[in-house]
């Protein structure tokens, strides 16, 4: 089921996106969308004789609140025509990061919504903190929706990257409300380590049948990597089977190999012009 979707407002140009597709998914599934604008209130600081003066640290909480209040109120009058499926909302971020409060609020949600930065030069550094927090701290899906995103959601034809992980699995779990309204779901796997055993056939063969379950209709793929990476692999093969939308667990290995390294995750989020539901 799809009726709750949290899109927290990153104050980015990609909000535009990520609450346009977020509505479209609210009417599909007459859901609700929560879209949370979220404000850093200053903490006291020691100066060099004492605490910040009490009256200057009201000031600037209210400085704060105020500029909160009229981004929410910009969203409210984009959203107006939409009413009955979005609530424009302010928090306030007192001893955490707002990054942190969007984590806390999508575990109350179904599927949190969020600006992409595929094909960004220098892509805003709340993007990345927010979609970390919510992804390892929320245990929520992530919609994570390129910048101009053309593609239609729910998808017509959707791809899932399979590799038997925990978080894969929990991603293919957390968009099965989108999966099931695709005409056409590909799963692929690329080089699998079974490949041409009998346990690799009986296991895609129940994952067929688990899908088949849901109404879902599959093909599989393996793929071989060769000399380029999984996700220049992955991305061509959505280019191929012309995918609206990409499934794929996210950061199999550490993040710290993946920003030292490189891998999958990375690279696909950086590159992909697709939606993609990323889940950990």
């Amino acid at each position: 089921m799809l009726k709750n979707i949290l899109v927290p407002l990153t104050d980015t140009a990609g909000d535009n996106d990520a609450l346009s597709v977020a509505i479209k998914l609210a009417q599909s599934y007459e859901a609700q969308v929560r879209a949370a604008e979220i404000c850093d209130l200053p903490l006291p600081t020691e100066g060099p004789w004492d605490l910040i003066p009490t009256q200057a640290l009201t000031a600037a909480e209210t400085a704060v609140r105020s500029l909160a209040r009229n981004r929410a109120e910009l969203v409210r009058g984009r959203v107006a025509g939409y009413a009955n499926h979005v609530s424009v909302e302010v928090w306030e971020a007192n001893t955490d990061y707002p990054s942190a409060v969007a984590a806390l609020l999508a575990q109350a949600a179904d599927l949190c919504v969020l600006p992409g930065w595929a094909g960004l030069a220098k892509p805003a550094p709340q993007l990345k903190r927010f979609f970390n927090a919510v992804l390892f701290q929320s245990g929520t899906p992530i919609l994570l929706v390129p910048p101009r995103c053309k593609h239609p959601l729910p998808p017509e034809r959707a791809l899932v990257a399979w590799n038997g992980s925990p978080n894969a699995r929990r991603a293919l779990s957390g968009a099965l409300p989108l999966l099931r309204r695709a005409e056409q779901v590909h799963v692929v796997e690329i080089d699998p380590p079974l490949e041409g055993l009998r346990a690799d056939e009986a296991l895609r063969q129940a994952l067929g049948d688990h899908l088949e379950r849901h109404g879902i209709e599959t093909a599989f793929a393996t793929l071989r990597s060769k000399a380029s990476s999984c996700s220049e692999v992955l991305l061509s093969h959505a280019r191929k089977v012309d995918a609206q939308l990409l499934v794929m667990g996210g950061y199999g290995h550490s993040r710290l190999r993946e920003w030292s390294l490189g891998g999958m995750t990375r690279d696909v989020l950086a590159a992909s012009a697709l939606p993609v539901l990323v889940a950990h």
